[in-house]
């Protein structure tokens, strides 16, 4: 919404619906889930009330007189009100989160054991294109992007637009003339918002690679300490590793002031806010001045809100991605398929293994045009009960042989 530069990435693969995540959910997951959603709300709810509970203190410490009765009591009702939202909030987050957390576990457990049943299914050709070692870092990352999607963030996310509804609608029922004068900076207050987000982002970037190349330097450094010492290097290792990180420093302080610049620009909201409200206090048009109060923390939290829902999104977006990644191994059906009942099913096997003009190619070898032919036209009869050893040197097609029997089943 604010980072209009995420729209240029390109994604590997056709992220699958948000619904499909939750392919593997069973009943009791959707009712968690429901629960989880509907704490979500009422958590993001409770912000902008508690907005109106702060407006109301500020109100009566402006308009009553401390030493008197009154205040005592009133201020008694807004501590009792502080204090049992406070309970409340805790235990509906307590439930949200457990809630999310549960039902993302339980999702992860069985997409786990059907991308292991699936990789079991495959044939041996499929192995060719698609080593063990990167199917697990395939499943452990994407795993970990779809918990990031269903878990915390989707939490997060649903409590932030019930928390953005209910600051709008609580602002403009109370005093809509500073509302809608806030509404019209929104605009160029998320204009600010994209900038700085986007230079945020390049200035991380930037300095994550300059760290890792002084991080280099240094691992080169110890590894290789008898090396430097022997060519007495020592000291252009260190002016190395220093202009390594000096560069990194720069970054990381321009994205200090990015940070500091979005707290600028959200108290530079809050201030317009602020003043246009006390000139309508003066004038007569607000009658108290906790109304002002609470509309203008209503709508930064509202402001707020936009200058943090492009990051959930884009987690959401990489969580849908990696569903579509995983779900794509689990829905290979292999031309011969352990898994399958239909075709002919021997009764007697009587262990005898023939090759009759073979002719194999490795599919993974792209790099050399035309692929090479490894068996052209092998022809061999084994009897059972008859050994037979391959014998000869290296790339002599000993290993191929065997694998042309478990790829051709």
């Amino acid at each position: 919404m604010t980072r209009g530069d995420l729209a240029k990435q390109t994604l590997k693969v056709q992220p699958v619906a948000f619904s499909a995540m939750f392919r593997y959910a069973e009943k009791k997951e959707y009712l968690m889930l429901a629960l989880g959603c509907l704490c979500a709300i009422l958590s993001g709810a409770c912000q902008p009330f508690l907005a109106m509970v702060s407006g109301g203190i500020f109100n009566l410490m402006l308009v009553t007189k401390v030493t008197t009765p009154e205040f005592r009591v009133e201020a008694y009702k807004y501590v009792y009100t502080y204090t049992g939202m406070g309970i409340g909030v805790t235990i509906i987050n307590f439930i949200n989160f457990t809630c999310f957390d549960v039902v993302c576990s339980r999702l992860q457990a069985r997409t786990r054991v059907q991308f292991i049943k699936s990789i079991l299914r495959q044939n041996a050709g499929w192995y060719d294109k698609n080593h063990a070692g990167a199917l697990i870092t395939q499943l452990n990352d994407n795993m970990d992007r779809m918990r990031e999607g269903v878990g915390d963030k989707m939490g997060l996310l649903i409590r932030g637009l019930s928390m953005f509804v209910c600051s709008l609608v609580i602002a403009f029922a109370i005093e809509w003339r500073i509302a809608l004068f806030m509404s019209l900076l929104a605009p160029a207050v998320c204009a600010c918002m994209s900038i700085m987000a986007r230079k945020l982002s390049s200035s991380t970037a930037k300095e994550l690679k300059d760290v890792g190349c002084a991080g280099a330097v240094a691992e080169e450094s110890v590894l290789g300490v008898r090396t430097v010492q022997a060519f007495n290097g020592q000291q252009e290792m260190v002016d190395r590793y220093r202009d390594a990180l000096s560069n990194g420093k720069k970054h990381a302080l321009r994205k200090s002031f990015w940070s500091g610049f979005f707290f600028f620009i959200l108290q530079g909201y809050l201030g317009c806010g602020v003043l246009f409200g006390g000139y309508l206090l003066r004038i007569g048009v607000v009658p108290e001045p906790g109304q002002v109060f609470t509309v203008v923390m209503a709508m930064m939290v509202s402001a707020y809100f936009l200058g943090l829902i492009s990051p959930q999104l884009l987690v959401l977006l990489n969580a849908r991605v990696a569903a579509a990644i995983v779900y794509k191994t689990i829905d290979r059906v292999p031309r011969i398929d352990a898994y399958s009942d239909g075709g002919k099913t021997p009764t007697n096997a009587t262990g005898r293994v023939e090759f009759k003009n073979v002719h194999f190619r490795y599919p993974t070898r792209r790099d050399t045009k035309p692929l090479p032919q490894v068996l052209n036209g092998f022809t061999l009869s084994i009897e059972p009960g008859e050994t037979v050893a391959f014998v000869g040197h290296s790339s002599s097609m000993r290993f191929s042989i065997s694998s042309a029997v478990a790829c051709g089943g």
